[in-house]
């Protein structure tokens, strides 16, 4: 392993000697007055793209190359374009560059709604909602919106898989679905810039999940101050609300951001499950009513940017997530039959628990441009603890039982960067090394009134450790030719693994390297058509929760429990690519060697329905995506998008007989907008969304649905955004799980809180008035979860 480290330091350290020669200058207006963070284009004499520059506070910039004669050029929205040929060997002076406004300046800046746009890109899809009319919406639906991503019992899913890793700005938050689909429903839409798909993402990425769901933030690029109010109101079954504020302060070479959201509500989710036994022909049928209530729900982000130069940045900021006392009050009736359908037994269960939240993420970035090279480190720390505790007592005839779990957990991500990116011409070469360490705690107390009396029960208890080192180095090559596009990368990760479960008493202890490969390959046609091929191979290691064995129960008769032998999940992805104009359509196959996921066993000796995260053997899975924009008049766009896929998946019983399920699935979206009056931004946007039976290991999972209607509209010279839609209006979100094999009969219909109406206002308020050009930041991926 030392002697691959070094060799992959050598490579991140290799320099590339040219002829370099340097020109500096200040852009000016025509009153002589600096234009500060200006993006100039640097090209060759062919107007060819080289490189862009930036300027500073005072309106210097820095040219290195080794280019004998360039071309600079600059078009902004406030300046006619200014396009200056410089002969770098007779350029002595500093130069100076004078910039005309356009005749009719704007005094203060305003952007108008746009509708969202999808870019295919050699290795991801964009899905551009900046100042979109989706940017009222809070970023959890806007996702429900994205082309080729689904969203299933609060998990989120591309190509029907679970198994993806979610960032925010490219780094990992350590949360469980549930904790962030909260996060997202408590961030206005109006932070996001975009979201990326990446089914397989380039080296550089960390190799972790199947595929990554990149969610950007916008960042400040204007001079000034600028403030956002934000509130939200949502009713669907109960109330819930957000509220908050956002501020962004740039200073030059200063930039500041701070933003704090509370939210609050009732949260329901109902079910009704069934399960027969075939051996003494009995059947269970369970209702279960969930309704959670959250009281404070704290979203904060602080954030200082320091930039020395065009060459020079540094960043430091914090941000976290804090829910205390989320409480719950499960009543749980059961019903037990005979095959003749008489009741023969019956109990109710109560569940009164609460849980507490609290996570802290802190991150350091550097950025420094060397001639041809930019080298890049990035640090961060994580910390997430959870405390939750369950009283149930299950009430029967003439008996009652109780027992309580008293769960506490902590888990701290440290990690560490460095990058060397060079890029010379049509030619980039990226090298990286990662470091991580991952520490995991979990202590359960367990207590029952076997004796008479609520005690402390040791058997039944349990404590789990768990911890990770991960070390990893990449490289990747990309160049362009006039009408080809190639990239490639390889990426290595050892892991080093300890895994001590007290009782039973287990240990797991792990280490192992594996390579992964990427290839890419985009050809552009004249017509504005792209085709392209990639490859790439990923590793979906455990959640943490998942390798936990403590059983965490919903009643006395059923529970979820995870498995401290799962295994890492390999998936192969293969996929072509076809984009003309506002097509593209994907074909791809993807093989997934041991994937993990949530299946039921019902045990008939103890009448237990018992939950897992468990590995099965294998899948097989191979599709053809399609999104078309059919881009009808100047006032109204459809967009639609499909992906049909045949899956095959092999699991094991509790008996490790190995078993198939198999099936041919279909999901379509279709997105309408209309531009009811251009002048107020005043859009209506209507949303369906259907996926056919599908299936998941051992489950098969029905059809669902969703219709939703959101209309948006500004007011007061577009300062005030207002905003009102409608979500599942049908309630046709609802579905069946289902498992039928062997002696295994069950199901549960699920139906989660989802038809609702949201009203979100937000009001904007500042002095900025001068759009500056955007510069573009290489952030690193967060560690696995």
């Amino acid at each position: 392993m030392k002697k691959i480290t070094l060799v992959w330091m050598l490579l991140c350290c290799m320099q590339i000697w040219a002829q370099q020669q340097n020109i500096s200058g200040t852009v000016y207006t025509k009153d002589d007055i600096p234009v500060s963070y200006l993006e100039i284009r640097i090209l060759d004499v062919s107007k060819n793209y080289q490189q862009s520059v930036a300027t500073d506070s005072l309106g210097n910039f820095e040219i290195i190359t080794d280019q004998p004669e360039i071309i600079l050029d600059i078009n902004d929205d406030f300046h006619q374009p200014l396009q200056q040929q410089i002969s770098i060997e007779y350029q002595k002076n500093a130069l100076k560059l004078y910039l005309i406004p356009l005749e009719e300046q704007l005094t203060e800046l305003t952007i108008s709604v746009k509708r969202p746009k999808v870019k295919q890109k050699i290795d991801r899809m964009v899905f551009d909602v900046e100042n979109s009319s989706l940017s009222n919406l809070n970023t959890w639906e806007i996702l429900k919106r994205t082309p080729n991503i689904t969203v299933k019992n609060s998990s989120l899913q591309v190509r029907n898989n679970s198994s993806i890793l979610v960032t925010i700005n490219d780094k990992r938050w350590m949360m469980s679905s549930q904790e962030l689909q909260t996060l997202l429903e408590n961030t206005p839409g109006n932070e996001l810039q975009a979201i990326e798909v990446i089914t397989n993402p380039p080296a550089q990425y960390e190799a972790s999940g199947a595929a990554i769901v990149n969610i950007k933030l916008k960042q400040n690029k204007l001079l000034g101050y600028k403030g956002t109010l934000f509130s939200k109101y949502e009713q669907s079954m109960y109330a819930k609300g957000v509220a908050g504020i956002s501020n962004f302060y740039n200073i030059g070479k200063w930039n500041f951001a701070a933003s704090y959201y509370h939210g609050g509500g009732n949260y329901v989710r109902k079910s009704k499950d069934y399960v027969f036994y075939e051996e003494d022909t009995t059947a269970w049928r369970t209702i279960t009513n969930r309704k959670d209530t959250s009281k404070s729900q704290n979203t904060w982000n602080a954030m200082i940017g320091y930039e020395k130069d065009s060459l020079t940045s540094f960043n430091v900021g914090i941000n976290g997530f804090y829910q205390p006392n989320l409480h719950g009050l499960y009543n749980i009736p059961t019903v037990i039959t005979n095959s003749a359908n008489d009741v023969i037994s019956q109990f109710n269960t109560i569940n009164d628990h609460n849980e507490n939240n609290n996570q802290i993420n802190t991150y350091a970035q550097f950025q420094k441009k060397l001639k041809v090279h930019t080298f890049s480190s990035t640090a961060q720390f994580t910390n997430n603890s959870k405390t939750k505790f369950q009283d149930i007592i299950t009430q029967y005839p003439t008996l009652r039982n109780q027992f309580t779990n008293d769960e506490e957990s902590n888990t701290q991500v440290f990690a560490v960067q460095v990058d060397d990116s060079y890029k010379k011409d049509k030619f980039m070469w990226d090298n990286g090394l990662k470091f991580s360490t991952i520490s995991s705690d979990f202590t359960m107390l367990f207590s029952d009134d076997d004796s008479g009396n609520l005690q402390l029960n040791p058997d039944k208890s349990n404590d789990f450790n768990y911890t990770e080192k991960n070390y990893a180095a990449y490289s990747s090559f990309s160049y362009d030719l006039e009408k080809w596009s190639f990239k490639a990368g390889l990426r290595a990760e050892y892991t080093q693994l300890e895994g001590v479960v007290k009782q039973p008493a287990d240990v797991n202890k792990q280490s192992y390297l594996q390579w992964f490969p990427t290839l890419y390959a985009q050809y552009n046609f004249q017509n504005s058509q792209q085709l392209g091929i990639s490859y790439g191979k990923r590793i979906t290691r455990p959640y943490y929760s998942w390798l936990n064995p403590a059983k965490s129960y919903y009643n006395e008769f059923s529970y979820f429990q995870g498995d401290p032998r799962l295994r890492p999940t390999i998936t192969h992805n293969i996929e072509l690519n076809y984009s003309f104009k506002n097509t593209i359509i994907t074909p791809y196959y993807r093989y997934e060697k041991f994937p993990a996921m949530e299946i039921n066993f019902q045990i008939p000796e103890t009448k237990n329905l018992m939950y897992r995260y468990t590995n099965i053997k294998s899948e097989n899975a191979a599709g053809l995506q399609l999104y078309k924009n059919f881009e009808i008049s100047e006032k109204l766009s459809v967009d639609f998008s499909t992906n049909t896929e045949y899956r095959q998946q092999y699991f094991w019983d509790l008996k490790n007989q190995l078993y198939e399920n198999k099936k041919l699935t279909f999901n379509g979206r279709t997105n309408v907008q209309i531009q009811l009056n251009q002048a107020a931004d005043w859009v209506l946007n209507t949303s369906f969304f259907y996926t056919s039976p599908t299936i998941q290991g051992t489950f098969n999972i029905s059809s669902f649905s969703s219709t939703s209607l959101q209309m948006t509209r500004k007011f007061f010279n577009k300062k005030l955004d207002a905003s009102i839609a409608f979500n599942d209006i049908f309630y046709s979100e609802k579905m069946k799980i289902s498992t039928k094999y062997a002696n295994q009969n069950n199901y549960f219909l699920d139906a989660a809180d989802t038809r609702n109406f949201m009203i979100t206002l937000r009001y904007q308020f500042g002095n900025q008035s001068l759009k500056t050009a955007q510069r573009i930041e290489k952030t690193d991926e967060q560690n696995r979860l």
